[in-house]
């Protein structure tokens, strides 16, 4: 079945989008050898936003390692650019507040006079 399943995705690639494609030629293997309760449970877990169980669970069933490790340098990568920004993010959302306690301690000051 699964090799019924390669040679009709070979038939494919030539009419899938150049932009697409290698994408699909690295993907598509993996995600079309998932039985169908795998491939509901993996599109629920994208639907739910918990897209890092959804990108383990292509790369765990992937045959080539060297996928699997650098899709654990991708991972780590990913989780250390989100902790920069939220800190960026909170750093600038204070650099705001503070500057609006500022504004509002001048309108009081200046109402007062």
């Amino acid at each position: 079945m699964t090799d019924e399943i390669l040679l009709q995705l070979d038939a494919l690639l030539p009419k899938i989008p150049p932009e697409l494609l290698p994408l699909v030629e690295q993907y598509a293997p993996t995600l079309l050898k998932m039985g169908q309760d795998e491939l509901f449970a993996w599109a629920e877990r994208l639907m739910d936003g918990d897209y890092e169980a959804a990108y383990r669970a292509i790369l765990e069933r992937m045959e080539n390692p060297e996928v699997l490790l650098e899709g654990e340098r991708l991972v780590n990568e990913w989780k250390d650019a989100n902790t920069k920004e939220a800190e960026r993010r909170a750093f600038f959302k204070n650099v705001g507040l503070d500057a609006l306690e500022v504004l509002l301690a001048i309108l009081a000051a200046s109402v007062a006079l």
